[in-house]
């Protein structure tokens, strides 16, 4: 048993007529308590006197503490249980040594420093990541040096810590079904401190399972100390029996449970049986106790009886006579007849002795009576003055204290006084001045209770004024009218201000309650404070009223309970509340994002944890977005554009690769020299044309002669539709009779699309192996061409092709035009263009229609539109970004100054980096997302507005986005 409930069992064992069967359980409950706590004790002891106070305050500090362990049981009422138990033969504890306890006091009040062996320890288990022993032996440092507040406060984080490190622990423990070991995990966790964890759902999981465990273990237990009370009972064991059923009872008292009828009623009969044979038992301890106290007494008066006889050892053989007849059959025949012997005797010369003295006094009187009239005179004169200083006397005990006085200088001179009468007169006199220094006192006292009664009665001074009222009132009644007549009216009214005391007294539980309300109504029940400094006002009138002892004593603990428990929770509210608000100001003056974020870091840190703590992790988690702006919150096109300003245009030697794309591109030997010619077939039906071929080179003749005539024979490289070359024949004959048949090449009209190709310039010079002009200028040169569509479509297709190898370097990245046209041409084509179908157009029949009004667009400036966007992003970039202000814990906007039209960037809601507002024509902003709270406010120090009108104006055909150039920042695309 706990013990505290312990202590308040035996106080309720001490009200009763007579102990229970409880009292003996409780009894050796304490008596092993008190055994344990003497153990420690003198261990400590031991401990002090080699010199090992360390070790010794280790010890004492091991729970439950050592001296919190003696002041429980060194409780108001350990007298009397001992006299209890005494009386009815019950287990005694054991005294505790009061020197010991004062030598483990004396630990407590020396002050230790850093070098203390305790620091050496803690730092040790710091450095060990060893947190419980770490914890324990911060206890110990509190312990030993109250006054260290560092000390204090990191048990106070290391007590919490551990509370938030175990909950889950504890939790799952329970779960798991080691009740036990989470249990008593839990218990730790209480007795430092669970207060942060309050709201954390893994301990109110934990204080649920907790209870349920408590409750069916409870009831697992009263089930078996039933079974096992009535299985005690018939083996006729009555004292397990006994405790079996004090056990049940204290159960049933701490958990609320009851057992089930069937074992409610064994344990009624258990408990009957018990009672029955403890009183039995109790009888026969008492017996016996007092048979043996009699043998040790009749030993004793029989030593005495033999020295001369007093009236004391008659009155001790009375009282054992007494004794032994209360006690029938338990003393001896011969023992009593000895003790009336014993008293008879005693009693016989009692009555000799005051014979003798009798007679002796007698004579005395008579010589007496014969030389007394020799000094009758005398005599009278010293009973005057033994009457005066009797009334003297009186009229001081009266407080007349005048009279008194008076009566004193009557007797004369202190020469003319005997010496018994002088120290009467100085006992007298002494008395006199006594009652005058008390009634002094008193007037003292009532003009305390007038001054008090003027100035007003409140809680400070109502619980002394109404004591020292009553005792002033007490004082006079004692003292007698005389002087209450003449302090009395020195104290004013006096019920009038103990009917005043009495009320505030009254007046004190509605004022706290009332006191509270309006706390919580000052504190609000949302985020916001209502009223601070009214808060702060009502805290400390709650505690001036509580922290007087009388006026919390008159208060219901409960009430107490809850007013201190709102002041300290408002008090830690109105603390996170000042120290939001001194961070909140640090946010404001920050001059950078690093100096921001630095702010961030230390509010995150901060114990206890809050909300703004937390709204600042998050901050922090996402600081990497911060970083990534104002890149993440640009579209994907316009987003390359910025990645690649660091890497500047090509101008230097190109790779093979890309030499062998722009060779590709540009390459006419394929189509230099082709000519068209018409294959006509000469026959008897006549001359006709059969078909059109592409020839290219040089075309062979060669003349044969046969016995009829002569034949022609033509060699020449055809060029294909699948774009090979491939050698073809074709005979003429000519008779001598005019006939002529076969087939002859005649050159037929020229081919258009080669004047595009004589017009078209090399992009690059193959001698120094650059670029003669930019890839984007070539593209401008061939879209400004006019005819020759398949022609155009391919070379367009394969400077886009290579342009494309190196996006940056060619500028096609800065073009978004170029960019559209080569996806449009992709789709027209999808790549499958050769140097040669221009000269068979039937194989693109199907898109030649879509490739010719693709190219009768007009030309867009590519390489203008490069450098315009490179400039304008170029200008953005380099200028940066600045701190233009930040988000409230509310996610409100708090701007530092009005920059109309700005975008302004940051993280939203969800913690990614995205524009969330934007400023209209007057500075005002405009929502764009939800903002994450606390997170910075960003502007560039040159917009792409401004950027756009550095960099000149724009090619014809690039327009601003929807909404101006900075709706770039805002995710729109070019």
């Amino acid at each position: 048993m706990l013990p505290d409930r312990l202590q308040a069992r035996i106080r309720a064992q001490l009200t009763l007529p007579a102990p229970d069967l409880e009292a003996r359980v409780l009894a050796g409950e304490l008596a092993e308590l008190t055994g344990r706590a003497r153990e420690r004790l003198e261990q400590c002891a031991a401990l002090l006197r080699i010199g090992n106070e360390q070790a010794a305050l280790e010890a004492a500090e091991t729970e439950p503490s050592l001296l919190d362990l003696c002041a429980w049981i060194s409780f108001a009422e350990a007298d009397d249980w001992r006299r209890l138990c005494r009386d009815h033969s019950l287990p005694v504890a054991p005294t505790l040594d009061d020197g010991q306890i004062l030598a483990v006091e004396l630990l407590y009040g020396k002050p230790i420093d850093e070098s203390h062996p305790l620091y050496r320890d803690y730092r040790q288990a710091i450095r060990e990541r060893d947190e419980a022993r770490a914890l324990s032996v911060l206890r110990m440092i509190v312990a030993a040096n109250p006054g260290d507040a560092n000390a204090r406060a990191e048990l106070t984080r290391l007590g919490a810590k551990f509370g938030r490190d175990n909950a889950g622990k504890a939790r799952d423990l329970l779960a798991s079904g080691k009740s036990a070991e989470g249990a008593e995990l839990m218990d730790r966790m209480e007795r430092l401190g669970v207060s942060d964890l309050a709201g954390d759902p893994r301990w109110a999981e934990a204080l649920r399972l907790r209870k349920t465990w408590v409750e069916e273990s409870s009831r697992t237990r009263l089930a078996s100390l039933a079974r096992q009370a009535a299985e005690e009972m018939a083996a006729e064991r009555w004292e397990t029996c006994a405790a079996a059923v004090v056990a049940v009872r204290a159960l049933e008292r701490n958990t609320g449970l009851r057992l089930a009828p069937d074992l409610a009623g064994a344990i009624l009969r258990a408990e009957s049986w018990a009672a029955e044979r403890a009183a039995e038992a109790a009888a026969a301890a008492a017996a016996a106790a007092g048979a043996a106290w009699l043998a040790d007494e009749l030993a004793a008066l029989r030593a005495e009886a033999a020295r001369p006889a007093v009236a004391a050892t008659l009155r001790r053989l009375r009282a054992w006579q007494e004794r032994a007849r209360s006690l029938p059959g338990q003393v001896p025949e011969e023992d009593a007849a000895e003790a009336e012997r014993l008293r008879r005797r005693v009693h016989g010369r009692l009555v000799r002795r005051h014979t003798l003295l009798t007679a002796g006094w007698l004579t005395l009187l008579a010589a007496a009576l014969v030389t007394g009239n020799a000094a009758l005179d005398g005599v009278r004169a010293e009973a005057r003055v033994r009457a005066e200083l009797a009334e003297a006397r009186r009229l001081a005990e009266s407080w007349e204290l005048r009279g008194a006085e008076e009566r004193l200088k009557s007797l004369g001179e202190p020469d003319t006084l005997g010496d018994e009468a002088e120290v009467e007169r100085k006992r007298a006199l002494a008395l006199v001045r006594e009652r005058a220094e008390a009634e002094r006192a008193l007037a003292a006292e009532a003009a305390f209770l007038r001054a008090a009664a003027t100035d007003g009665i409140g809680p400070a001074n109502f619980a002394e004024c109404r004591r020292r009222a009553l005792e002033l009132r007490k004082a006079l009644a004692d003292a007698g009218p005389a002087l209450e007549a003449r302090v009395a009216p020195l104290a004013g009214d006096l019920p009038a201000l103990l009917a005043r005391c009495e009320s505030v007294a009254r007046s004190l539980a509605p004022e706290v309650r009332s006191l509270v309300a309006s706390l919580e109504a000052a504190m609000g029940s949302g985020a916001a404070l209502a009223d601070g400094e009214a808060a702060r006002g009502l805290i400390a009138r709650i505690r001036t009223i509580l922290e007087i002892p009388e006026a919390r004593a008159s208060l219901d603990a409960d009430l107490v309970d809850r007013a201190l428990a709102r002041a300290d929770l408002a008090e830690e509210r109105l603390r996170l509340e000042e120290r939001s608000r001194g961070e909140t100001r640090r946010l404001a003056e920050a001059p950078d994002v690093r100096a921001y974020l630095a702010v961030l870091r230390e509010m995150a840190s901060a114990a206890p944890p809050s909300p703004e703590s937390r709204a600042a992790a998050a901050v922090l988690a996402a600081e990497a977005g911060l970083a990534s702006l104002p890149r993440a919150a640009l579209a994907p096109g316009v987003g390359a554009m910025w990645d690649a300003l660091g890497e500047p245009p090509a101008t230097e030697t190109w790779s093979p690769g890309e030499l062998a794309a722009l060779a590709k591109a540009t390459d006419d030997r394929a189509i230099r020299g082709v000519r068209r010619f018409i294959v006509r077939e000469h026959s008897a039906r006549g001359e006709r044309a059969t078909a059109a071929v592409y020839v290219t080179g040089e075309v062979a003749r060669e003349l044969r002669r046969f016995q009829a005539g002569t034949e022609t024979v033509v060699t020449a490289q055809v060029l294909r539709r699948s774009g090979d070359v491939t050698p073809e024949t074709w005979s003429l004959r000519r008779f001598t009779n005019g006939s002529v048949s076969g087939e002859e090449l005649t050159e037929g009209l020229p081919i258009p699309e080669l004047e595009y190709q004589r017009r078209f310039l090399r992009p690059f010079d193959p001698v120094t192996r650059r670029p003669g002009e930019p890839i984007l200028r070539t593209l401008e040169r061939v879209r400004g061409e006019t005819g020759a569509t398949l022609l155009r479509a391919y070379h367009l297709q394969e400077l886009l092709a290579a342009a494309s190898l190196r996006p940056v370097a060619s500028n096609l990245t800065f073009s978004p035009s170029a960019q559209a046209d080569g996806r449009e041409l992709r789709r027209l084509t999808q790549g499958g263009l050769g140097m040669t179908d221009f000269l068979f157009p039937d194989k693109w029949a199907d898109v030649r229609a879509n490739l010719e009004r693709f190219l009768a667009q007009p030309a867009p400036a590519y390489a203008e539109e490069a450098r315009f966007l490179r400039e304008l992003l170029s200008a953005t970039r380099e200028g940066g970004l600045i701190l233009a202000g930040r988000v409230g814990a509310d996610g409100r906007a708090m701007p530092r100054e009005r920059v109309p039209g700005a975008v302004l960037l940051g993280l939203d809601s969800s913690g990614q980096p995205a524009a969330l507002l934007e400023a209209d024509a007057e500075g005002n902003l405009v929502r764009l997302r939800d903002a994450l709270p606390f997170s910075p406010l960003l502007r560039l120090a040159s917009p792409p507005r401004e950027s756009a009108q550095r960099a000149g104006q724009p090619p014809p055909g690039l327009a601003a986005p929807k909404g101006g150039w900075d709706a770039l920042l805002k995710g729109q695309d070019l």
